[in-house]
């Protein structure tokens, strides 16, 4: 999926590793009150972190994106509420969330017994 957002062109794909590290990082900086609300509630709390992660800009790849991942995050905070939540729903249409939330899962009960 295209979306065209202040005069540049993002794609969004399935998620690769790095992308599912870099969520799994965000997630981890999500207060539990909010963290228990769900998956929704998780990914609203930090939107311009989520968008900055699954949103490629065009002739990049994403490693490259990744890498500017700060500069990226600030730039989405400027980003309508409307092409945002249309990112949050086709992330759900192109990826098996269920195996995500499993995967994340199981990480994050690993971090916690580490800690």
């Amino acid at each position: 999926m295209k979306y065209k957002i202040n005069e540049k062109t993002y794609t969004q794909k399935k998620l690769t590793l790095g992308q599912i590290k870099k969520l799994i990082e965000i997630m981890n900086d999500i207060p539990d009150a909010v963290r228990k609300q769900g998956i929704m509630p998780m990914l609203m709390y930090n939107l311009p972190a989520f968008l900055a992660v699954v949103l490629i800009e065009e002739e990049k790849t994403v490693r490259e994106s990744l890498e500017d991942f700060e500069n990226k995050m600030k730039f989405f905070e400027d980003v309508d509420y409307e092409t945002a939540l249309k990112v949050v729903e086709d992330f759900f249409t192109y990826n098996q969330i269920s195996l995500l939330l499993s995967v994340a899962e199981k990480i994050s009960k690993a971090i916690t017994k580490t800690t």
